[in-house]
């Protein structure tokens, strides 16, 4: 009896959708002529009935009234949920707007007014564990999926993704994004002129992100180093990087658990690693080694040792 009771109440909600369904696309469709109008208010009005009716085609643009606070007032919570309905479904847009919403959220920010790092804060971010960190994951796999499907400032996010997180391939991954788009912000094409200047120097996981601290802290280590064996070198100024090579692989890595392919190796939280980073000193080769450990927020901290 269950089972045939079970039956003919599925067929009865089949029945109520089906009846329901061309009062929301109405719905959708005079929402699309309100904005047309510029009406925000009314498309507001039609877009939530439509999407509450289940038309996934409004949850988008319901998503940017409420973000915007076009017809409603600003509710970036009911954005953030209306853009997963999408994204869930496979809307690029909605799950780009679901991770733009994720990763700008207060709760993760480490920066403070003045711009700089709050380290304290970075520290706490860093030390959650996994299972504190599922809608990050999420979004993060959203900006993967959004980037796959062709979805322009996905793959500029995913491309900056790439260069801040210490990850395997992600130098690559992020040249080759930014290079399928010619067309790209200028800003962008300094990150692709800073990428091409880390591949110069070779196979390091070292980021854009910390290369402007880690480099010089390794190339005083170098000077000095270089100063001890040949005192003329201690006033030396011009000092550069030649080649960085990596002393074999990750020691215990544990990456964030993410399910888009390209992901699951983008993020390191845990684990540590060996470069031998070779400097000119005024003419004179100088090598030091960097030792890396990641710091659970997709950097690493890092010691520079004299070669002996």
């Amino acid at each position: 009896m269950r089972a045939i009771w079970l039956g003919r109440h599925l067929a009865h909600v089949a029945v109520a959708l089906l009846a329901f369904a061309p009062a929301a696309y109405a719905d959708y469709a005079k929402g699309t002529a309100a904005m047309q109008r510029r009406d925000a208010a009314s498309a507001f009005k039609e877009f939530l009935a439509a999407a509450q009716g289940g038309d996934d085609r409004a949850f988008v643009p319901l998503a940017m009234l409420y973000l915007q606070g076009a017809g409603t007032p600003p509710n970036p919570v009911a954005a953030r949920d209306w853009a997963k309905k999408a994204a869930a479904k496979g809307n690029a847009d909605g799950q780009f707007i679901f991770y733009s919403l994720t990763v700008s959220h207060p709760d993760l920010n480490y920066v403070d007014a003045q711009g700089r790092v709050d380290a304290q804060r970075y520290r706490a971010l860093a030390a959650r564990p996994i299972t504190e960190r599922e809608d990050e994951m999420t979004a993060y796999d959203d900006l993967g999926k959004a980037a796959q499907q062709g979805h322009r400032d996905a793959m500029l996010s995913l491309a900056g993704f790439y260069a801040d997180n210490v990850g395997e391939g992600n130098r690559a991954r992020a040249t080759a994004m930014l290079d399928k788009m010619p067309q790209r912000p200028p800003l962008y094409d300094g990150l692709r002129k800073r990428l091409g200047e880390l591949d110069a120097i070779g196979p390091t996981l070292l980021t854009v992100r910390f290369a402007d601290d880690t480099i010089p802290a390794a190339a005083k280590v170098a000077s000095a180093a270089a100063a001890e064996k040949d005192p003329s070198k201690g006033g030396c100024t011009a000092v550069k990087p030649v080649r960085a090579q990596r002393m074999g692989g990750v020691t215990r890595p544990i990456w964030l658990p993410l399910a888009v392919e390209d992901l699951k190796t983008a993020y390191l939280m845990s684990g540590d690693w060996r470069e031998r980073w070779t400097f000119d000193v005024c003419g004179a080769e100088t090598a030091v080694y960097i030792v890396f450990a990641a710091d659970g927020l997709g950097g690493a901290t890092y010691t520079v040792e004299k070669e002996r």
